[in-house]
């Protein structure tokens, strides 16, 4: 666990890394809205991995031999530098519309790689591009992992959360916020706008919860970010298994039902119960809870109102 009193710098230096590569994305496609490069989708299939999955402590020990000076330096400009380094994939800088391709001839001229390593990923210019790349590692059966001092964030998250297995070293920031495109703020369209379909797919299809989305919407606004607790990514089931600072693996998988009831029983406390006051559940009507959902809608909490209504 990072000391609270450590905590805070990190997370500023981090934010003050993430809003530079952003003004380094926002100079490499241009302030005037215009839309991206198309995304290059006509890349071929990921091949089948032939390598073996390393136990997490194993694994571990390989990323920490193969991180080299600069991998965690904040991305200039656009585009991924992926590099493959033994069985590894080291990837930095932000996704474009050439990733998605670069990134399958890397790994297909190098079948035995099974785990891609994200150092600073702070998101994309084309998310047309970063979910393709995303899928195509989730069909892959690719392990993700995040190293100490590592951040991923926005389009950077979700390359993380393509990974059947996906470790996160204590120490490592993983970043969610809104997005945006052109006029557009995903916070700001209602629920059944259709925009937001894209990016529930996604979601669905890699088995991450919806609630998941509509908590990076509300988390922060798109010129800003939100570091994500350890409660949160154990919530939302952002990493698989997490690193501690002496090396110890736990699973997150193996706690996952005693972790989510914790985090739903303190969210409940905090936001629900105050509303419903002394009422049994039993005693509780459609407008009861409809008045529930709509004050915790006003507080900001959509994803727990939408727990409430589900």
């Amino acid at each position: 666990m990072i000391d609270t009193a450590v905590r805070q710098p990190l997370a500023e230096r981090h934010m003050a890394r993430w809003r530079s590569a952003v003004a380094a994305l926002l100079l490499a496609v241009g302030c005037d809205g215009a839309s991206p490069p198309a995304p290059d989708l006509a890349a071929p299939d990921l091949a089948a991995r032939t390598g073996r999955d390393l136990p997490p402590d194993q694994l571990g020990q390989s990323v920490a031999e193969h991180l080299v000076s600069g991998d965690f330096d904040e991305p200039v400009g656009e585009g991924l530098v992926m590099e493959v380094r033994g069985d590894l994939l080291f990837a930095k800088g932000v996704v474009s519309g050439n990733s998605r391709r670069e990134a399958v001839a890397l790994l297909n001229g190098s079948p035995s790689v099974r785990t891609l390593v994200l150092t600073s990923v702070p998101g994309s210019v084309d998310d047309e591009t970063n979910l393709a790349l995303a899928r195509a590692l989730r069909n892959a059966r690719m392990t993700t992992y995040v190293p100490r001092k590592a951040f991923v964030a926005s389009g950077g998250t979700d390359l993380l959360l393509a990974g059947v297995r996906r470790l996160v070293e204590c120490g490592a920031h993983v970043g969610v916020h809104s997005w945006a495109f052109g006029p557009f703020n995903g916070n700001e369209l209602p629920h059944d706008d259709p925009r937001h379909r894209f990016y529930l797919d996604y979601y669905r299809d890699i088995g991450i919860p919806e609630t998941f989305y509509w908590f990076t919407l509300e988390a922060a606004p798109t010129d800003s970010i939100h570091w994500m607790t350890e409660d949160e990514m154990v919530f939302y089931g952002v990493y698989t298994h997490f690193r501690g600072p002496c090396g110890e693996v736990s699973s997150a998988t193996g706690n996952w039902a005693a972790d989510q009831a914790r985090h739903l029983k303190r969210e409940l406390q905090q936001y629900v119960f105050p509303l419903i006051s002394t009422k049994l559940v039993g005693e509780l009507a459609a407008p009861d809870l409809l008045s529930v959902v709509r004050r915790v809608e006003e507080g900001g909490r959509l994803e727990i109102a939408d727990g409430v209504l589900h």
